[in-house]
């Protein structure tokens, strides 16, 4: 507890769990969530070429309570559209949202996502949206672009808040 004097037990469970710690192993002393590192990469991708693009997909979100994925995307020769689905082990999609559109537009924005609530919003230099998916806890999430012309999408996915 804050304020109070460590007990022997205490420093023994410290130095005996960093590993547990971290992870925030069942039974280990707890880190808060701001503890935690602020980077912690769960994914990235590249997507590049003509439309439509295979989805992108980072897995293994099991356990991360918030995600924030940074986005940048170029697209040529039309509108279009970029969207996301969440979901779990595959099965029981939120369904697509659309992020924007239009031609020849460089997008930049910042996805945020709470994998335990459905929670999320999107912020950007051309859009804004928010909205709850029904289907949470997730543990993936796919990225999609179906448009007329030639797309580039870089993506980067970390978790905000350690994994619980």
């Amino acid at each position: 507890d804050q304020d109070l004097p460590w007990r022997a037990i205490d420093v023994r469970a410290c130095k005996d769990n960093p590993v547990a710690l971290a992870e925030g192993a069942t039974g280990a002393p707890r880190i808060m969530p701001r503890a935690m590192s602020q980077t912690n990469l769960l994914g990235r991708f590249n997507l590049s070429g003509p439309s439509p693009l295979d989805a992108s997909i980072i897995t293994g979100l099991d356990g991360v309570r918030d995600m924030r994925v940074d986005l940048c995307w170029f697209r040529t020769g039309g509108d279009s559209a970029l969207r996301f689905a969440l979901n779990r082990d595959g099965a029981g999609s939120t369904g697509w949202i659309n992020l924007g559109g239009g031609n020849n537009i460089i997008s930049n924005c910042s996805l945020y996502v709470n994998l335990v609530t459905g929670q999320w919003s999107v912020m950007g230099n051309t859009a804004g949206a928010f909205g709850t998916g029904a289907l949470a806890p997730y543990n993936r999430i796919y990225f999609n672009i179906e448009s007329i012309g030639t797309q580039n999408l870089i993506g980067v996915a970390h978790s905000i808040t350690g994994r619980t």
